[in-house]
């Protein structure tokens, strides 16, 4: 999602080739994929000869290549492209907090689900956001008040969680953002049809609770 955020802000999601895979019929494990990413990994993306698997560098890669079109995702100040820096590779730690419920979910039976062991994630989860609440207190924006990279990955993280049933009333602050950047057209054209589409799931019921 991410990626598709972050092309649609500069202007290249409309006319971008994609493909959409589908995990349940295997296609991650495609020869087109998988010549692209030999982990059977997406996102992948290719411009030209050149191939980016990872989905920060990605981002990191179209801001560069295209940053003199549509919205300039990287202060042009060194001290605040730094603070945008340490944002968006701290993200890592809040996709870390997150997949491992999904990971979890995705594999076990519902009849399985270790209660003790989704409250220590979710745990895990609610002290990641609450950091995070804290990083945006006051400011429309994670670096102030101009929209950047990170403002568009952690966008991803809080639609996901609401929905699949999570709840943002216990952070005002990340809901203020995800209402604030929910607007944008990067946003739009990113957050999967479906989720647009259809009520929430309750895969993630009880966080932020």
């Amino acid at each position: 999602m991410a990626a598709i955020f972050v092309l649609s802000e500069k202007g290249l999601w409309k006319d971008c080739p994609n493909k959409r895979v589908d995990f349940s019929k295997a296609e991650h494990r495609a020869a087109d994929v998988l010549k692209l990413n030999p982990r059977g990994q997406v996102p992948a993306f290719k411009d030209g000869e050149v191939v980016v698997n990872d989905v920060w560098a990605m981002g990191l890669y179209i801001e560069e290549k295209y940053g003199d079109k549509g919205t300039r995702l990287l202060p042009t100040d060194v001290d605040k492209r730094a603070a945008a820096y340490q944002r968006l590779i701290e993200m890592t730690s809040l996709d870390a907090a997150i997949r491992p419920i999904f990971m979890y979910l995705f594999k076990t039976k519902q009849e399985d689900i270790d209660k003790a062991h989704m409250t220590e994630m979710f745990h895990t989860a609610h002290e990641e956001f609450d950091r995070w609440n804290g990083y945006l207190e006051g400011k429309s924006y994670l670096c102030g008040d101009q929209f950047t990279l990170p403002d568009a990955f952690l966008y991803t993280a809080l639609v996901t969680l609401s929905s699949n049933g999570g709840n943002l009333d216990r952070w005002p602050s990340l809901k203020a953002s995800y209402e604030l950047v929910s607007k944008r057209q990067g946003a739009i054209d990113c957050t999967p049809p479906q989720w647009k589409d259809s009520p929430p799931s309750n895969m993630l019921k009880g966080l932020g609770e």
